[in-house]
């Protein structure tokens, strides 16, 4: 994957407002655009979910955990896998998937997914889980051998598991739709067969017969 040129060939045409629209909530690219837009105020819940800054020296353990782990270049080949099946199975969509896309797609989230905007979001969520000591524990984890063959494999083993899960949902939809059934629509369950046999008492118990 290259990871030293610039975006803006990225942003071009329809196919990544698109894809943008639908897996960031992004609204629409200006392809001269070079700067960064405005953001928007953030939401009381929006920042319930990142939590408080956590300053300048955790923020930049983060990063440095972020490029240990090739945080942006996992995330990016996931979220761009993702987008590649759902095109697979879409006859227009697959029309237009081609390697050029996939690799302008994979650059544009590795930069995105490693610009100092996502990084502070992350050191946010983050500082609520571990302490600076933590991520450095972390950092040296993923430095280690084991470390590193598990960053090779995470971006398919989260596409691989995530196929899994999809598989599972569909083979046991059946069984899961009855239990939200039970709740949506009780009166539509179908009914136990009432259970017919007699209630046993002193009046209509067998005589037991003994023995000789």
């Amino acid at each position: 994957m290259k990871k030293n040129f610039g975006i803006n060939s990225v942003r071009q045409g329809w196919i990544l407002t698109l894809l943008l629209s639908s897996l960031c909530g992004a609204t629409t690219l200006n392809a001269e655009e070079k700067s960064t837009p405005p953001q928007k105020p953030q939401s009381q819940s929006e920042s319930q979910v990142l939590g408080e800054d956590p300053g300048p020296v955790y923020t930049q353990v983060v990063l440095q955990w972020a490029k240990a782990t090739n945080f942006a270049e996992n995330a990016a080949q996931v979220i761009v896998g993702k987008f590649k099946l759902d095109m697979q199975n879409d006859p227009k969509m697959s029309k237009v998937l081609t390697p050029a896309l996939i690799a302008d797609l994979e650059q544009f989230f590795y930069e995105l997914f490693l610009s100092p905007e996502t990084i502070k979001d992350l050191a946010r969520v983050y500082a609520q889980y571990f302490t600076i000591d933590d991520m450095q524990d972390l950092i040296k984890f993923y430095q280690s051998p084991v470390g590193q063959k598990f960053i090779k494999a995470d971006s398919q083993l989260k596409l691989k598991t995530q196929q899994i899960g999809e598989a599972l949902l569909k083979r046991h939809e059946k069984e899961y739709m009855l239990i939200i059934a039970k709740y949506i629509a009780p009166d539509r369950m179908p009914k136990k067969a009432a259970d017919t046999t007699p209630e046993i008492t002193p009046e209509n118990a067998p005589e037991v017969k003994k023995g000789n």
